[in-house]
Formats: structure tokens, sequence, C-alpha cells
């Protein structure tokens, strides 16, 4: 109840329990493994035995580690406090692949780093307001994007193209 409103956060059922999210979903985002730029790393089965940043508590890094233990893929973890610390490990060489989300390379403007073809665990990101709260909040953004939704040259459109290069 120290926020009033986050404006980007993945839906998850635990979540539910303590947020009220916006029924409009602002954007899909999923869970990438990034390597260093001459790197050989091209599948999931590559990665056996590699060292692998993964954020601390990060909801992509537990969704990757579900992965590689269905798919009997043993990885070294390095559990890192942040994104950066998971970015500076790989380009220093500490770690063979991190593990970050589709927007992280265009939301830092990250050269250094290659993205795979290593996808998932897509989630929903959304609006959340604490339970029970602000309600009008939450019904006031949903109306505002299922309009901006409808145009491609609206300031919803346009900010998908320029931070996530798609249109969800």
């Amino acid at each position: 109840n120290e926020l009033d409103l986050m404006t980007a956060i993945a839906h998850t059922e635990k979540r539910d329990a303590f947020l009220d999210f916006s029924e409009e979903i602002v954007c899909t985002i999923w869970g990438v493994v990034y390597v260093q730029p001459k790197s050989q790393i091209q599948s999931i089965f590559d990665l056996d035995g590699k060292k692998v940043a993964i954020m601390k508590k990060g909801i992509f890094g537990r969704g990757f580690k579900k992965l590689c233990k269905d798919f009997n893929i043993n990885c070294i973890f390095l559990e890192t406090p942040s994104q950066n610390v998971s970015l500076d490990m790989l380009k220093e060489g500490k770690v063979d692949a991190a593990i970050f989300n589709n927007a992280f390379k265009e939301l830092y403007n990250e050269t250094g780093i290659k993205e795979t073809s290593i996808i998932y665990s897509p989630l929903k990101i959304a609006f959340a307001v604490p339970k029970g709260k602000h309600s009008q909040l939450l019904e006031s953004l949903d109306a505002n994007l299922r309009e901006w939704k409808k145009g491609n040259n609206s300031v919803y459109s346009q900010s998908l193209k320029k931070w996530l290069g798609t249109i969800e």
C-alpha cells in the first residue's frame, strides 16, 4: 500500500492476492537468453553445464530454472541483485549467458550483447493498484487503452514501436 499505481507489472496468481489489475493488457513480455556477440550458444541444450546469470527473485529467472529442469538441462545459476550486475557479468565473460526480458536490449539501448532465439514464459503486463483501492483509476486506464489500441498512430502504438519494436 505504499504505491497507488504500478504502471508495468506482470500479472501472476500470487500478485492477485494483494493487487487489482487492469483488464486491458499493456503488452506481453517474455524471457530471453542473451549471450556475448560471438557466442555459439543457439539452443537451450547448448546451455548444459554453462554459467547463467539470473536476477535473484526475478520472475524470468524462476521461469528459466523451471524450463531447464523440465528439459534436464544442468546450468550453473549465478543469482545477481540486479539486471545491471547480470549484464556486467555477461559482458565481462564471467557467465556464458544472462536472462532478461525481450524488451531489455531496446529499453537500455544495449549493443554489447546478443539476443538468442531461446524464449520462454510469456507474461501479460498490466497496470495494478492495491487490492480494493483505486478502481476508478483502473477503469479510466482501461477505457483509454481500449481507445488507443484502435489506432496505429496512437500514443500507445507509437510507444510499443519505439520501446519494444513491435505492435501488440
